[in-house]
């Protein structure tokens, strides 16, 4: 950021109450501009670049962290970039009024008040950068637009003003649309319409990231006549929720904050930025970046210090930079300095105004707290944070399931068998995570009721569910050996051979859910029938086809072994290739009206990953923590179309499908999370109570042994 001056505006001292003329108007820098390059630009899908609550003029504004999300935007090629809600602060913005027009009234007050305004758009215009599309050398470019919608609880009357005087200033590239949100058509190969919504009015505070956001959504489906749009988009609420459709009635996101949180109003937690990822097959997902790693330590990126400092000096910065706002006397414990030493040394250090310097702000001293601290403007306009996507990133690739309830006449067979290895194949997925219940289990005399078809018992449930994943490991194995062996199978060494097929095979990872543990009680061990099938099914077919490629022979049960790991459904945590922790767990409890219950699950076991399942209800949460950083849980739904039990009981129908989650994390602590859903099933009624499960294997390929 280039050098800026602290916002002020104030009558001359000679005439407060009469010249408003010689109101003092600051000179702003021209914005920051990226360019995107063409390459960037022209891969496949549309993009659009997301933030909220970037709150000027309240404490935790942040221009460094504005100018690092457009980066983002420009280096993820965003065609459309949307700020929703939250631009200004007017709750701090009227305090700023109430000071400036102290003693004035009628037309010097409204100068004063017109003046501010003006200022603040003018700051705004400045620190928001602009970015570029690709275009030829010699021809003008054209900006990428900028779409901006106020929130009539948070922005208010005030920050539509300053967002009028703002679009005047950057016509090139703002649009503003309606306050409390609107549509964004998105155009591409598919046309999707997005709907943006921000807070309109107070609501009661809840600890569940997902009840605000519904909320919203809710009372613009009951006040709308319009055409429902294909995503929903919340901004202020500062939470980073993802929920498919299917019990909603369409799927939903919500946006972070790009401030520094200072106080809480709803169950505001997340800071950062969003890409929304749509498809050529208008296929959503949704790319939150966290920045509140970044900010939790922002102090740390002050890396200067007043010229002619000596070693007294640089303890006591690096006290401030550690501890935060320090008193003299907490001064002497942090650094061991004398009293007098550290008075005659803020000599050097307290300055009236913030610094120009990009790297140093300068010491205030507040005379109300009697403690020493960075100037608060410098931080809020100057500070620099370093680039979130530039650093080396470790990928993790998952896909989440859970609810196959292999037996069901509900179950979409199909889908499994012929989706999953496509998802898995298509998306690079590393790591399949069970989450439970991969039987329908004989409980509630699902045999007798029909709910589940052709007379399968607990041991047949289990090998049909075996065979399923099987036949999704199996092709995913199929597909990805012959694109890496290549022309060379002949050639390979038995070692190879080993590392090769270990790469190519999927790690599947699993616990049991409450359906499979239902045997328990007959003194039969849930899911060994499951374990021992899946392995051999997997070992029989992998061999036949290395033979048939007079490939050495190998030690396949082994590393099938090694890639087929369950655990106790109760403490089920493993490390991934990039040192994070995935948790698992099936709770024991009903749905309830929550959706995103996955919140509760939260740094289960000290992990940063979790995933759940159960409720038949899907929902990807994420939350920050000082300890854990960045967390997310996947709530994963069901691959059954419905259950007669769910119908009975007035459910809202059930989430359908997988979850793919993309990790990408720096040093064990997550950046970004990617999510997308495939919920689109292929089975459109139940199938026959009379089905017989080898002519099911037979028509869908299922593999058998």
């Amino acid at each position: 950021m280039k050098k800026k001056a602290e916002l002020k505006a104030d009558l001359s001292e000679d005439s407060k109450h009469a010249q408003c003329n010689v109101l003092k108007k600051r000179k702003w820098d021209e914005p920051h501009i990226f360019q995107i390059k063409k390459a960037d630009w022209d891969k496949p899908g549309t993009r659009v670049g997301c933030i909220s609550g970037i709150a000027y003029s309240s404490q935790g504004f942040r221009a460094g962290l504005v100018e690092g999300a457009f980066e983002l935007f420009r280096n993820k090629a965003a065609h459309f970039n949307v700020l929703n809600g939250h631009i200004v602060d007017e709750k701090a913005l009227k305090v700023i009024m109430k000071e400036k027009t102290a003693g004035l009234k009628g037309e010097e007050k409204q100068m004063m008040i017109d003046h501010i305004l003006e200022e603040a758009a003018k700051a705004l215009a400045a620190l928001i950068p602009k970015i570029e599309k690709p275009h030829d050398k010699g021809e003008a470019a054209e900006l990428v637009r900028l779409y901006i919608m106020t929130s009539p609880k948070l922005d208010g009357k005030l920050g539509d003003a300053v967002m009028r005087r703002l679009q005047d200033l950057r016509p090139d590239d703002i649009r503003l649309y309606n306050s409390g949100g609107d549509k964004l058509e998105v155009k591409g190969k598919v046309e999707q319409v997005l709907w943006f919504l921000n807070p309109k009015k107070s609501r009661l505070p809840s600890k569940i990231y997902s009840t605000a956001c519904e909320k919203e959504i809710d009372d613009k489906r009951r006040q709308t006549t319009q055409q429902m749009p294909h995503l929903w988009v919340v901004g202020g609420f500062a939470s980073a929720v993802h929920i498919p459709s299917g019990i909603r009635h369409e799927p939903y996101c919500s946006l972070p904050a790009l401030r520094r949180l200072e106080e809480v109003e709803a169950a505001e937690n997340q800071v950062g930025a969003v890409i929304i990822d749509i498809s050529s097959a208008g296929e959503f997902s949704f790319e939150s970046w966290s920045y509140k790693d970044l900010v939790a330590k922002e102090r740390e990126f002050i890396t200067g210090i007043s010229t002619g400092a000596d070693e007294a000096h640089k303890k006591i910065v690096a006290a401030i930079k550690n501890y935060g706002p320090l008193t003299l006397g907490m001064l002497v414990d942090k650094t061991g300095l004398k009293r007098g030493t550290i008075e005659k040394a803020m000599k050097l250090l307290v300055t009236d105004e913030m610094s120009d310097r990009t790297t140093w702000p300068g010491l205030h001293y507040n005379q109300a707290s009697q403690r020493y601290d960075f100037h608060l403007p410098w931080i809020q306009e100057m500070i620099k944070y370093p680039c979130i996507d530039c650093v080396p990133l470790v990928e993790d690739r998952i896909l989440f399931f859970g609810c196959m309830h292999a037996g069901y006449t509900t179950t979409d067979y199909q889908f499994l068998v012929e989706y999953f290895p496509e998802i898995m194949l298509k998306h690079d997925v590393r790591v399949l995570c069970g989450l439970g219940d991969f039987i329908a289990g004989l409980h509630h005399d699902f045999m007798c009721s029909g709910e589940t078809f052709g007379q399968l018992n607990n041991t047949e449930q289990e090998q049909l569910a075996a065979d399923i994943l099987a036949t999704i490991m199996f092709r995913v194995f199929e597909k990805r050996f012959a694109e890496k062996i290549g022309k060379n199978a002949t050639k390979i060494s038995r070692e190879e051979l080993e590392r090769v097929v270990g790469e190519c095979l999927i790690l599947f990872v699993y616990i049991c859910g409450n359906h499979d543990l239902w045997q328990e009680k007959d003194g039969s061990t849930p899911l060994a029938i499951f374990r021992y099938r899946l392995i051999q099914n997997l070992t029989h077919h992998i061999s036949k086809s290395l033979i048939d490629m007079r490939l050495p022979a190998i030690s396949l049960h082994k590393i099938l072994e090694s890639k087929i790991n369950s655990f106790p459904d109760y403490k089920a945590s493993y490390v991934l290739p990039s040192g994070l922790r995935l948790g698992m767990m099936h709770p024991h409890m009903g749905r309830g009206q929550t959706t995103s219950k996955a919140q509760v699950a939260m740094g289960l076991d000290g992990c940063q990953i979790t995933g759940i399942a159960n409720f038949h209800a899907a929902a990807v949460v994420r939350e920050w923590w000082p300890g854990l950083g960045q967390q997310v849980v996947v709530q994963a739904g069901t691959e059954v179309l419905y259950t007669r039990f769910e119908r009975r009981k007035m459910k809202s129908g059930v989430d359908f499908g997988p979850i793919f989650l993309r990790v990408l994390s720096h040093g064990q602590r997550i950046v970004a999370t990617e999510s997308a859903y495939f919920n689109e099933p292929l089975l459109k009624e139940a199938i026959k109570k009379s089905t017989d499960p080898d002519d099911l294997r037979k028509r869908l390929g299922i593999l058998a042994i």
